[in-house]
């Protein structure tokens, strides 16, 4: 930006100002940074006042994202994904001084460990919802794990399911998993009808149901994965073009097919858009 008037113009276009992640990944793919300051002074300085208004979506991590927001107006912001930050910050960012809200709709996205307690309905209720008394509609996907190590006792599925009973306003899915092998637990909750494009590590306790928007998906158990579980994967999702399995176990039914040789036990299960399919973290053979 500013270097000539033709790039200038090609980078004022919506598709480059449209989405702004500030976050830098590092080569594993699953840790970020934030971006140089040297980066961060010119945006906020020079680039995000031009361009604020075409903005809507940010993604932010905790030690910049008080300087990008503060940097200009965003009066066509829609999408905020906040990272690596605590409930406290976040909730500061929505406390009624900053905003004037008639209805405010919040997508909550959440992958973490917990030390001896899941995320379940009590926790969002006491840390987010009591903060948002102008909150319209919730919709959220958090996933929580917690080490064996850290377990006092193993948390049962209707046990969180209860703690959503005062939650109204949509349809709320849970799931829990105990991986003994690996020694941990994981709890995932979820808002339906779904509303992102990846499902990751999908396990036998998957309840189906149907996930049009979903695109990327991953299965992931200690168990068996049967045929019976990868029909009811093609039938949740339709529109799936990645698929990442993660099983070492042999499946019992193609087993007692192949001791029976009778291959008609075997059904041939389609995935019409599937583009990818990852098998190198070791699958069954």
């Amino acid at each position: 930006m500013g270097f000539n008037q033709r790039l200038n113009r090609i980078v004022h276009d919506t598709i480059f100002t449209r989405d702004l992640c500030f976050l830098e990944c590092l080569p594993d793919n699953k840790i970020s940074s934030p971006l140089s300051d040297p980066i961060l002074d010119r945006f906020c300085s020079e680039i995000l006042p031009e361009i604020g208004h075409r903005i809507k979506a940010l993604y932010l991590e905790r030690t910049t994202m008080e300087r990008i927001l503060h940097a200009t107006n965003y009066p066509n912001l829609n999408n905020l994904s906040l990272c690596h930050i605590d409930s406290e910050v976040a909730m500061s960012l929505f406390d009624g001084k900053r905003f004037s809200l008639i209805n405010f709709i919040l997508e909550l996205d959440i992958h973490n460990e917990c030390n001896g307690r899941f995320i379940d309905g009590d926790t969002l209720m006491k840390d987010i919802i009591r903060y948002m008394p102008r909150l319209y509609k919730f919709t959220f996907n958090i996933c929580s794990t917690i080490k064996h190590c850290d377990q006092t006792n193993f948390a049962l599925n209707q046990h969180i399911e209860k703690t959503f009973e005062y939650f109204h306003n949509s349809e709320i899915i849970t799931c829990i998993d105990h991986f003994q092998e690996n020694g941990y637990s994981q709890c995932h909750i979820y808002s339906y009808p779904y509303k992102w494009k990846v499902y990751n590590n999908i396990t036998n306790n998957f309840r189906g149901g149907l996930f049009t928007g979903v695109t990327e998906v991953s299965l992931y158990d200690e168990r068996p994965l049967e045929d019976e579980f990868f029909l009811r994967i093609a039938q949740s999702f339709p529109l799936m073009k990645e698929l990442t399995i993660r099983n070492l176990k042999a499946q019992n039914n193609k087993q007692l097919a192949k001791s029976n040789n009778d291959n008609q036990m075997l059904s041939i299960i389609e995935y019409p858009n599937l583009t990818r399919l990852d098998l190198t973290s070791r699958m069954w053979v």
